[in-house]
Parts: C-alpha cells; structure tokens; sequence
C-alpha cells in the first residue's frame, strides 16, 4: 500500500512530518500521527479512510490546520456512514468502520482479512458481520477540547496577537510537540490494554474449551456430502441451509457458502450453505396485442430478458405485440433472452386511383396530384362527350396503384363527322353534249325520253329547227 499522502509532498500545510511519521494528515493512522511504529493495519486504516471518502463524500476528519486533523484521528469517531449516507448497506459500513478502528487490533489483520469480508459481502450484500471490538477510556477527548478552547480563546481576543514574538513561538512549539506527548501516553495506554485483552482471550478461550478453526469448502458437495464431514458431525460449526435456483450447478449441489472456505472461525461458528434447486424454467405468456411497455414488464417479472424488435404487421395495431420467440407457451430458461417482436408505424406504398371520367384535362390532372399520382399518356377519340373531357383512363377508377404512378387518359374529340359525297363532272362536257345535240348546258339536263324522241325525230328528217345543228352536223362529216 501506498502513502496517500506523499504524492501531495508540496502541499505542506496537509503534512505531518516529524522524526519517523510522515504522509497527508486525512489518511494517515492515529498510531502515525502519535509517531508510534506502524504496520499493515496501519495500511488498512488508510483504506478505510478512503472507503469512508468514496461511500459519503467527504472525508471522516477534517480542520483548519494539520495538528487539529491529527488530534481528531487519534481521539475522534468518524460520523456514522448510516447518518451521513444511509443507502450505504449496512455490511459495507462495518467493512469501513472495522478498517477504521482506533485501535489497531480491532481492524482486520490482513489484506486477506478484509478481501474475504468484501468477498462475503459481494456473495451476500445482506449479510450482517457483527464485529466485537475492544474498548479503553482514551482521554484524548479532553485533550482537542482543551485545544479547540485555546483556539477559541486566540478568536475570541485578537488583540492577545500582538504580544512579544518570543511568546507566541514558545506557545507554537508547545502546540507541536503537546500531540506527540499525548500520542506515547495513549500507547502505553493501548499496550497496556491489548495486553489485559490477550491475556483474557486466553482465558476465555480455556474456560470454553473452543478453538479456532479453518472452514473447509463445501461447494460442489451435495447436502448430504457436507453434512457427513467432520466439521458438521462433530458440531464444530453449525449450518444453516438455504436453496436458490442456480443454473451452473445440478439440483442438489451446494454452489455457495458464508463465510467462505479458508476463513480462520471460533468453534460452534454458524455457517450457511446455499444449496442448488437448478434450472428455474418459467413460460412464456400469449403476449399477442399487448402494448410494448406491458410486454416487457410482464416477461421481466418472469426472470427473463427481453430484446424489442420491430415487425410489419397490417393487422396488428401499431406499438402492440405481434409474437414473441420462444412462442407464447414454450418453456424456457429463467435468465434466457425472448425477442418481442412489435408493430412498427404502417408506411403507405400504393394508393387508390380516383374516377376522371367527365372531367377536363386540367381538372383531372389536379385530382391525380391530390392522390399522389401523375397524369400519363393522353389519347383522344371521337365520343358524343363535349371536347376535351375525360371519357376513359387506365388504371381504372377504385384500382390500387403504386404511390406516384401515372395514370392514362382517352380524352373526348367532339362527334365524328358525316362521310363526304363524290363531286359532278365538270361543265366542260354538259357544253359538248350541248352542242351535240343543240342545246345549251340548261337544256342539256333534260329527262332522257326527251332526248330519245328528239333524236328520232331527227332522224326521220324532221324540219324541227331544234335538232337542225345535229342535221348539219351529220352532213359535214358525210362530205
């Protein structure tokens, strides 16, 4: 073990340093601040100290000055951690207070000691060491009051520091060396009690005919395995039986003792074994529907672990419970993990195409934006629909398409129109069978009886002046 306070060398208002006593005034022994020769106790005081710091917060003595810091480690009691930090539990604070006893055989002999005593805490935090001390009238009390009444008195009349210089070192010196007085006399006094202690404690240990013994290790037996040793038959410690489910050890072994093995124990000392029922299983419950936070309380009241995972699930609400892993009635190991699968938030992917029928174009196009879609290709089709109205789309109306999709549309093109007649011939020929037959382009267009009883007549060598040109005609050629 380190000094803790060496490493504060600088810092000589916190040092104590005489012939042999050295170190920060906080942490040192009340041995070291009497100047008496220290050992491993003295150590383990300094880890108490250090204990108490790191359990309360702040440290078990503290004063304006050095010497008052020492005075108050040799005849002062710490303030009970129970007062100071009462959710501490209870066997750490006698762990702290044994360490920081005053009298060095009060405080664990060893490293070792103190180690096995953590050990036992940390196997059992509810376990209660009940340590017995040994007591002595100390009269260093009387002393820091007289001390603390000095100081008092120097504040109380300030004009007293004006006195000769010579005075006020002498008083100075005093002040320095009265602990170091007070320390052999405390010594002495403490030599003198372990003595009468030592002395009593033998004859204490003849009259009750009890020796010390060492535990023997009864992990990995059964109960009856331990309970057939000598230790047990011949009643030189007394068991006390518990049973815990342990899934390292079968049903039936003992996986845990208090106090341990290899601790040094008076005869007749209690000693509890812990024996194995094995493996808990617990089932798993139908958790189908039930909220997240449910869920999770549920199946870790159980002893069991549990790992949230998110699922898809349309028919599941969202936050609820889809399944769990292990499924709902399996058995499974107390500790073991089951995932908890959970709805996760329902994302839309497709949409419902509305009905564009009858709509115009730019009516239409607004309407599929409004449902997350596009307007696609644009055909148009002769319909009795006023022009420019949609008349057909694809995909069809109430359908499901994808989100942004593109809908076509058949666009209206007013009625189809009538077919168109073939023209008459030109009047370039209704004037050339005119002149053929004498007439002009109106008489032309005659009945064709008319034409025929005309051209009979004609033939038969009528003098009808109407027909005279074809007459004429004739002749011409024929010459």
């Amino acid at each position: 073990m380190m000094d803790f306070g060496i490493a504060r060398i600088s810092r000589a208002e916190n040092q104590l340093l005489s012939g042999k006593t050295m170190g920060s005034v906080h942490y040192i022994s009340p041995e070291q601040a009497k100047g008496d020769e220290t050992d491993c106790t003295s150590d383990i005081y300094s880890v108490g100290v250090m204990m108490y710091e790191m359990l309360s917060g702040q440290l078990p003595f503290d004063a304006e000055d050095a010497v008052e810091v020492a005075i108050k480690q040799i005849s002062d009691q710490p303030k009970s951690l129970h007062e100071i930090a009462p959710q501490v539990p209870a066997a750490l604070v006698e762990i702290t207070e044994k360490a920081m006893a005053k009298l060095p055989q009060n405080r664990y002999a060893s490293a070792r000691e103190m180690l096995d005593a953590l050990d036992t805490y940390v196997q059992n935090p509810s376990v209660m060491f009940e340590y017995q001390y040994i007591t002595e009238d100390a009269p260093e009390k009387v002393v820091k009051r007289t001390m603390n009444q000095k100081k008092a008195a120097r504040q109380n009349h300030p004009n007293e520091s004006a006195a000769p210089r010579g005075k006020n070192a002498k008083r100075k010196r005093r002040t320095i060396f009265l602990p170091v007085l007070f320390g052999i006399t405390i010594a002495f006094a403490l030599a003198c009690l372990a003595l009468c202690w030592l002395i009593l404690n033998d004859s204490s240990n003849l009259m009750n005919n009890k020796a010390d013994i060492t535990l023997g290790d009864y992990i990995g037996m059964t109960q009856d395995e331990a309970a057939a040793t000598e230790q047990v038959v011949s009643g030189q410690i007394s068991v006390t039986w518990e049973q815990e489910y342990n899934s390292n050890y079968a049903a039936g072994y003992i996986y845990k003792q208090s106090p341990v093995s290899g601790r040094t124990v008076r005869e007749g000392q209690g000693v509890t074994l812990t024996v194995s029922l094995g493996t808990q299983y617990v089932t798993v419950p139908d958790l189908t529907n039930y909220v997240q936070a449910d869920a999770e309380q549920q199946l870790k009241s159980l002893g069991v672990s549990v790992l949230v995972t998110q699922a898809v699930d349309t028919s599941v609400a969202s936050g609820a419970v889809i399944r769990t892993d292990p499924a709902a009635g399996t058995q499974v190991e107390s500790g073991s993990t089951v995932v908890v699968y959970v709805s996760r938030p329902q994302v839309a992917t497709t949409t419902k195409v509305p009905s564009l029928s009858g709509m115009s174009v730019d009516d239409a196009r607004t309407l599929l934006v409004q449902n997350h879609l596009g307007l696609g290709s644009q055909t148009d089709q002769y319909s009795d629909q006023p022009v420019g109205t949609v008349i057909g789309q694809n995909p069809a109306a109430g359908s499901t398409a994808k989100l942004n999709g593109r809908v076509n549309i058949t666009v209206s093109a007013g009625p189809e129109p009538a077919p168109v007649e073939p023209e008459a011939p030109s009047g370039s020929g209704s004037d050339w069978w005119g002149s053929l037959w004498g007439g002009d382009s109106s008489s032309s267009s005659g009945s064709s009886s008319s034409t025929e009883t005309g051209t009979e007549q004609g033939t038969a060598g009528s003098g009808d002046s109407s027909q005279k040109p074809l007459t004429d005609w004739w002749s011409s050629l024929l010459s």
